[in-house]
């Protein structure tokens, strides 16, 4: 499966700031009023002296509510000579572990510190390899045997990390991340997968819109065979709500390339009908919107002439892995 990482990572974190920095760098977390914190894609320094916009992943200010005792071990903020009453959250999202990231944090970390005029915390997201969970690193440019710069970031590894205990904690967003981590000595990553699924679905307290963000997640980084696909379906029978039927229909394509079709051709005959076929273009439509906002007439006449379930469902799939509407056919 093609998947866009990036724009699939930076979703989630912005939809769930909070838990995120309670994962990442739990240490901020107690520091900061999460209220503050709303974390949005970046152009940090478009007037750069290279010509060349620096864009950053994901940046939020963020106030502290830190007692005075702790505030005071910090240095003044710029130019005022009282204690910092906001920090910038700086955050970089990255597939694989590479050394030579380090080089360009620090000049974002620069950048950034220019522009906002407060202290600037970088965390960096490593979805393979890395060292597991949440590191502090120190990364020291240097210039004919003398130290130029240094830049103190948080590293957060993923998939060396323990699944078991993440799906322990109480923050949702951690059972997502679940998906990516080491099962357990005697679990196969499918059946991880399925136990980051069920831990999703148990939670009463989600709403449709947070079980699809996070179940589909997870199904994008589980490897799920025949049988745990059939365990897939039982954990999802008791959810009617439109965050579920939007996962199902984004899997409908995935049943198919792996051969699992057989046995559901019945379902999908039923859905050939003019009336389900509308409720699945409706789904369509409102996954559309969330990622692209509001649709022209054009693209509203396209999905409608689209009334093939499969069809339909390689549309839900393909929504987080396109960066227009052009690209799925529908401008």
């Amino acid at each position: 499966m093609v998947t866009n990482h990036d724009l699939l990572m930076k979703e989630l974190i912005a939809a769930y700031p909070v838990q995120f920095l309670a994962l990442a760098a739990p240490d901020l977390a107690a520091l900061v009023d999460g209220a503050s914190v709303g974390f949005e894609p970046e152009e940090h320094y478009g007037g750069s002296p290279t010509g060349h916009a620096r864009r950053c992943d994901l940046v939020s200010r963020a106030a502290l509510i830190a007692p005075e005792d702790v505030r005071s071990v910090d240095l003044p903020a710029s130019g005022t000579g009282r204690p910092a009453s906001e920090i910038v959250l700086h955050v970089e999202i990255e597939l694989r572990y590479r050394a030579s990231i380090q080089p360009r944090l620090l000049r974002y970390h620069r950048g950034l510190s220019l522009k906002y005029g407060v202290a600037v915390h970088t965390l960096v997201l490593f979805l393979r390899g890395g060292s597991p969970d949440s590191r502090s690193r120190v990364y020291v440019e240097r210039s004919v045997g003398r130290i130029v710069g240094a830049l103190g970031y948080t590293s957060f590894g993923l998939s060396r990390a323990q699944a078991a205990e993440y799906l322990l904690r109480p923050e949702p967003l951690a059972w997502a991340f679940a998906a990516l981590m080491q099962p357990a000595p005697s679990q196969t990553r499918s059946q991880l997968g399925l136990a980051c699924v069920a831990r999703i679905a148990g939670d009463e307290s989600l709403g449709p819109h947070d079980r699809r963000l996070l179940i589909g997640c997870v199904l994008t980084y589980a490897n799920l065979d025949e049988s745990d696909a059939r365990e897939f379906d039982k954990i999802m029978e008791g959810l009617d709500d439109e965050g579920v039927q939007i996962v199902k229909m984004s899997m409908t394509e995935f049943w198919r390339r792996e051969g699992l079709e057989k046995g559901r051709s019945e379902g999908l005959a039923e859905g050939r009908s003019e009336g389900r076929s509308e409720g699945a273009q409706d789904l369509v439509m409102q996954l559309l919107v969330r990622r692209f906002g509001e649709l022209s007439d054009k693209t509203l006449r396209r999905l409608r002439a689209i009334v093939s379930p499969e069809e339909l469902a390689n549309l839900a799939e393909r929504v987080y892995q396109v960066d227009s509407l052009e690209e799925l056919g529908l401008a």
